[in-house]
């Protein structure tokens, strides 16, 4: 719990800057050392300002397994939590909370997004640098973080190798696996006793979407390419 309540600040502190986020960065990145969310606020922060050393230190992303802004975790927890005050109902506190948490701009996106392609790509080391982001980033718990991951392998990596191949695969999936949740969008909100439980038993999002369309009755996984 206190892994996920510090990055839970990090996330809020990133889009509001509030406060001097740096203590509970480090912290964070102690806790989670495998999660690049540590060097999300200071992501955003360089992005901001246009500070290119920053955004380089910024990109010790690189080095993280995964980028966790613990999305399907505080959905479960904050929705029960706020249910449990008896003043709105399991369904309204889950909306409420989802709304509340996309709602928050996260420029830590663009940001790092913009530091991996064009001439950026040609300076030394750079290269290589953004393809552990963009392994990170497609480990990561939300959509548009993998999707983020996805678009800079697909730079960074030449058509024919598997890493390009892998990560076209992803939106393959990704793109069958959101047509198909367009037809059951609301069943997150008709059954949140069944959402709420899919969201504490998955992080990351691509297979809370699997798992929802498993209990609706629908293949998660598209037809095979021929």
């Amino acid at each position: 719990m206190k892994v996920l309540a510090r990055g839970s600040l990090i996330v809020l502190i990133a889009s509001t800057g509030a406060c001097d986020p740096a203590p509970i960065e480090r912290r964070l990145r102690e806790l989670d050392p495998t999660n690049g969310t540590g060097w999300w606020a200071a992501m955003a922060r360089a992005g901001a300002t246009h500070d290119s050393e920053g955004t380089d230190a910024a990109l010790a992303i690189s080095h993280s397994e995964r980028v966790d802004i613990y999305w399907t975790t505080l959905i479960a927890h904050l929705s029960r939590a706020v249910a449990n005050t008896k003043k709105m109902s399991l369904e309204e506190s889950e909306v409420a909370v989802i709304g509340n948490l996309a709602s928050q701009a996260i420029p830590p996106y663009q940001y790092i997004s913009t530091s991996c392609k064009g001439e950026r790509l040609q300076q030394p080391g750079v290269t290589e640098i953004c393809r552990g982001v963009a392994k990170a980033l497609q480990n990561g718990d939300t959509y548009i973080t993998e999707m983020t991951g996805v678009a800079i392998a697909k730079r960074v990596w030449p058509e024919d190798s598997a890493e390009w191949k892998a990560a076209a695969e992803e939106r393959r999936v990704y793109e069958y696996r959101s047509k198909l949740y367009s037809k059951l969008e609301r069943r997150a909100i008709t059954h949140p006793e069944e959402y709420l439980t899919l969201c504490a038993q998955n992080r990351r999002e691509t297979d809370l979407f699997a798992a929802q369309l498993t209990a609706a009755g629908y293949d998660p996984n598209p037809p095979a390419q021929p």
